[in-house]
């Protein structure tokens, strides 16, 4: 890695020996609360103004520090005074200690490199100033204690405009600092421990060993710490940023067989009992006159006969697919619990299957899968997160429904991070580890190279994108760089065959391949959301492609969908498009952090023949009202998808239920299903931190109906949530609602 990855959103990261926070952040702390082990978070207006008034975040009570939309920009300086820094070295630290962060499954928090910085700060400038590593630090002895009169050797600058944090800048200042791993505290290990603060966590009161990253102090010893984090730190930052959505297979499945799909949706912060964010999934059944609370259901992995058990921060439910793996006729579902313990192996992660029935879902054969069952190719692993992304499909052209299983932190051979997809196969006995595949870029004929911090699989879709008659499957690769362009992002396709899943005709798509618009940047994330479906009506499926991070002109993480069309011979760049709310005719307008594309779906909403394509940008702005989202959709024609009759739905459009708020993220996920049993597909928009009444997160999912040549319309809309009436479970703070659908 020859730069440090990551996504838009801070400045540099801070070292702080000793770990002393500056006492004008320390005046005011906010309890951790409902954690085994309390953490503190830092307030945002914790003293002499430094952090001015804050937006609620998920954390429902207290405005504690925290990044809007879970992405934190930084920059480096790397031109110092004084002794000099080895920069190269500094990088390399500061890499694996974002990525440490990045890498909980519970959060999507990440990191963009602004570039490099001058910045430097004296003692005295105390506006938005924080100072990490003071001189005399015994981490950072080496020659040049301090580069003048009250220059410290890390400065972290923290700038807030109205409610939202949005700039740090950490400034190495020119420090030849002791590399030394014998005797000293490890520069990876304190970088961690510094971006946690940033991220807006305290110090944590556990005691125990292991120390967690967040210990108010490390030993000095010859066993330094190193950026790997404790249940603890993961605890802390997935509860100040819950992950915005898992990434599901985006088609409602039909669980009880009578011709009506239903709709199940996530709840990955449900707490079952009082284990916290243990997640668990709510199904709404379909009927001739829509969604009804009649018969539904409440799922967890300690429902009567459901194999695994709720333990704290499982996140159940984060990523959702249906598909009829044992060919009876009834739709089965499968469940992603991505920060599943698998014994001792913390986040390795899991995937529940419950099976259809006559009268819906039912614990009778459910199983469960994870890396360690046998037959199941590679071994769990801390913090893979197996199950983060899941899509079903027929690959082997058998009449059985397969199950990709995306595992986006899979180290391959020491490459941690690089990610990798499982495929199990469907029998008339149900998904079977016999023939199960393991995927990833360095398996043999695949086009790419695994890299460290990749996250192949994070999200995958499937499609018979060459009409063949059997299902071909693409992979999310987010963080893919692309030549030296970190996290740009890439798309990799393997095509389906009688055999099943081939390496045969595998392609590699990006922004800077022949024919594809747009041009890939650091940062974009091309791939972090995929949907297929045949926008032309040729008889085979497209590809639409996400690019949530995406910049239009100046603004930063704006958005993009790309779409890629099929052909006989597989996905041709010929016709492909880019779509973004600056094209003539899209509603909305691009705006920084919208996230346009962070969420796909399609399904025929207007029942013409072709599929349509809706896109969720959950940062978008609603008048004054920050993040409170909203979702275009792009109708199919016979040239493929346009901006005729385009279409931006929110809370506030009148006859859609709730009201556009702060952060409610409207769009965060999104499922097509044909609810009524019209022939006409519908909609369902997650909004995974919507507020009901006061409670904060609990989260909501609205739903539009399509009407034979209108489209989506307000006509018999739905909101649906824990409090509605007759649905299980109860609303409650961070519950997330509707972050996978």
């Amino acid at each position: 890695m020859n730069k440090i990855k990551y996504p838009r959103g801070f400045n540099n990261a801070g070292l702080c020996a000793g770990y002393r926070l500056l006492a004008l952040l320390l005046a005011s702390i906010f309890t951790f609360a409902n954690v085994a082990h309390a953490y503190r978070l830092i307030q945002q207006n914790g003293g002499a103004g430094t952090y001015t008034a804050g937006s609620p975040v998920p954390p429902g009570s207290g405005l504690v520090m925290h990044w809007e939309r879970n992405i934190v920009e930084f920059s480096v300086n790397n031109n110092g005074a004084g002794d000099g820094l080895n920069f190269n070295q500094t990088e390399t630290a500061v890499a694996s200690a974002f990525q440490s962060w990045e890498q909980v499954g519970c959060t999507d928090i990440t990191f963009v490199n602004r570039g490099s910085t001058t910045a430097r700060r004296a003692a005295s400038d105390n506006n938005n100033t924080t100072f990490w590593a003071e001189s005399g630090d015994p981490e950072f002895s080496g020659p040049g204690a301090i580069l003048g009169s009250g220059i410290y050797a890390v400065t972290i600058i923290t700038i807030v405009d109205n409610q939202d944090i949005v700039d740090v800048d950490i400034a190495y200042n020119g420090r030849d600092f002791n590399w030394s791993n014998t005797g000293a505290v490890s520069i990876e290990g304190i970088a961690a421990h510094e971006n946690g603060h940033m991220l807006g966590l305290h110090h944590s009161e556990v005691t125990s060993t292991p120390a967690p990253t967040m210990s108010a102090s490390i030993a000095q010893n010859n066993t330094p710490q190193q950026a790997s984090l404790e249940k603890d730190d993961r605890n802390a930052v997935c509860y100040n940023y819950p992950t915005i959505a898992g990434s599901s297979s985006q088609i409602a499945g039909d669980f009880n067989g009578d011709g009506i799909e239903d709709l199940a949706i996530g709840v990955p912060g449900e707490a079952i009992g009082t284990t916290l964010h243990a997640g668990a999934v709510n199904v709404i059944y379909g009927s001739a006159a829509g969604l009804s609370a009649s018969g539904n259901q409440l799922w967890h992995q300690d429902s009567n006969g459901i194999a695994g058990a709720a333990e704290t921060e499982d996140r159940f439910g984060a990523a959702l697919a249906s598909g009829d793996f044992n060919r009876d006729g009834f739709d089965d579902l499968a469940i992603g619990v991505i920060n599943e313990a698998i014994g001792s192996i913390a986040g390795a992660g899991a995937v529940n299957i419950i099976y259809g029935s006559a009268s819906g879902l039912s614990a009778t054969g459910n199983q469960v899968w994870h890396q360690d069952v046998s037959g199941i190719g590679g071994a769990s692993e801390v913090d893979d997160h197996f199950g983060a992304a899941l899509a079903s499909g027929d690959f082997d052209n058998d009449g059985f429904d397969d199950l990709a299983i995306g595992v986006p932190n899979e180290a391959i051979g020491s490459l941690v991070g690089a990610g990798a997809v499982n495929v199990l196969y469907g029998t008339s006995a149900g998904l079977s580890a016999t023939a199960s595949q393991l995927w990833h870029q360095d398996s043999s004929n695949i086009v790419g190279a695994a890299e460290a911090g990749d996250r192949f699989g994070a999200a995958l879709a499937a499609g018979d994108f060459d009409n063949d008659g059997i299902d071909d499957l693409a992979i999310g690769v987010p963080k893919e760089a692309i030549d030296s362009i970190e996290d740009a992002g890439a798309v990799n396709v393997i095509y389906g065959t009688n055999a099943g899943l081939r390496a045969d005709g595998n392609q590699v798509w990006h922004q800077n391949t022949s024919g594809i618009g747009g041009a890939a940047e650091a940062g974009d994330q091309f791939g972090a959301a995929l949907a297929s479906g045949d926008f032309n009506g040729d008889g085979r499926a497209d590809l639409a492609i996400g690019v949530p991070n995406e910049a239009i002109g100046s603004l930063v993480g704006a958005g993009a969908v790309n779409t890629i069309y099929g052909s006989p011979t597989g996905l041709s760049s010929t016709s492909s498009q880019v779509w973004h709310q600056n094209v003539t005719g899209i509603g909305g307008g691009s705006e920084a952090h919208d996230r346009f594309g962070a969420s796909l779906t399609a399904g025929d909403f207007n029942f013409d023949g072709r599929a349509d394509l809706a896109i969720g940008v959950p940062g978008e702005a609603i008048g004054s009202v920050q993040s409170a989202g909203a979702s275009n959709v792009l109708y199919g024609s016979s040239a493929g998808l346009n901006a005729a009759g385009d279409q931006l739905w929110h809370q506030n459009v009148s006859g859609v239920g709730g009201a556009s708020e702060q952060n409610d993220l409207f769009g965060s996920a999104l499922v097509r299903g044909d609810f009524d049993g019209d022939g006409i597909a519908d909609l369902a928009i997650g909004v995974g931190n919507e507020s009901i009444e006061s409670v904060v997160g609990a989260g909501a999912v609205n739903v539009l109906y399509g009407i034979s040549g209108s489209g989506l319309t307000t006509n018999s809309s739905q909101l649906w949530h824990q409090n509605s009436a007759g649905i299980a479970g109860t609303a409650e703070a961070n519950d997330g609602f509707g972050l996978g659908l």
